[in-house]
């Protein structure tokens, strides 16, 4: 989708309108789909993101009433509309701390138990307001009857945009996922879609906040897991998630054969995405990822 282009000056003139007495406007590092930037006003510390559609805000709004609470910090968002220019802005409480993809190299590795914990939060969470599996709207309508569903949809998606080429046959993964979702278990936790690395604040030792629910779902909690160890040649902090877990919560990944149907089915989502943006890099990395892991397991 591409992020919004909207100038500095213009986005701070669009909240002046709503919040007085901004006395300082920063931009943060942002993600793939939005921009970002802090503001203060006297001891509040915001944050605004603009983005093209409104659905990952309304989430966001969603996971803050539904989910915030001991355990799963959650920013409250404050306000969202639109910028008058084909874009929404969405300003929420910043939370303290820095996110796990932040931290110096080998760091993330003492957040491990803290990250255990996290997960456990979430999958005890009560759901008895949504029906369905996979992802869900604001409304908590999901696209999805049962959970192997939502696995299997990848065996419809469009690859002729793939190009063709010896050892690069898609179709053998995602046989192989669609094979493999027919016996998984239909659970109903909460996922939260785009577990780890930018998405989780820490600060001394503790998990300070969980943020961007753009990618939620009702699912198997093992899927959270699986897109960490999907990601963790990618990014140092994926990769010290995952020692600590084989490490000292193996009980975690004994579901192995569940654990390499989901790690496919993630990276084959990042190659569709990959494809739609003709980034040829993400393509050929999520590709050689998704057959390493197929070889392996």
């Amino acid at each position: 989708m591409g992020k919004p282009q909207i100038e500095a000056n213009a986005l701070k003139a669009l909240l002046d309108k709503d919040f007085a007495g901004i006395s300082a406007f920063w931009p943060l590092v942002e993600g793939e789909e939005s921009r970002v930037y802090a503001f203060d006003i006297e001891d509040d510390r915001l944050v605004v993101r603009v983005n093209r559609s409104a659905a990952g805000f309304e989430k966001d709004r969603l996971a803050h009433e539904r989910f915030h609470g001991p355990g799963i910090p959650v920013p409250e968002v404050l306000r969202l509309a639109p910028t008058g220019t084909g874009s929404w802005y969405c300003v929420s409480r910043r939370l303290a701390g820095d996110t796990l993809q932040a931290l110096p190299r080998g760091e993330a590795l003492h957040y491990g138990a803290a990250m255990g914990q996290l997960l456990d939060a979430l999958a005890a969470l009560e759901l008895s307001w949504v029906r369905g599996a996979g992802p869900f709207n604001a409304s908590g309508e999901t696209a999805f009857a049962q959970w192997p569903d939502f696995v299997a949809e990848v065996g419809t998606w469009n690859w002729t945009a793939l190009p063709a080429s010896p050892g690069t046959d898609v179709s053998r993964l995602v046989d192989r996922v669609c094979r493999m979702a027919v016996a998984l278990p239909d659970r109903r936790r909460l996922v939260h879609g785009d577990f780890g690395s930018n998405n989780v604040l820490v600060q001394g030792g503790a998990i300070t906040g969980l943020i961007d629910w753009s990618e939620a779902m009702i699912g198997d909690p093992l899927y959270d897991i699986a897109n960490v160890f999907y990601w963790r040649p990618w990014l140092d902090s994926m990769e010290q998630q995952c020692r600590f877990i084989e490490q000292h919560e193996p009980w975690r990944i004994e579901e192995r054969d569940t654990l390499t149907c989901y790690q496919i089915r993630v990276g084959l989502g990042v190659l569709h995405d990959a494809l739609k943006d003709k980034d040829a890099r993400m393509t050929a990395w999520a590709l050689r990822r998704c057959l390493s892991i197929a070889a392996a397991g």
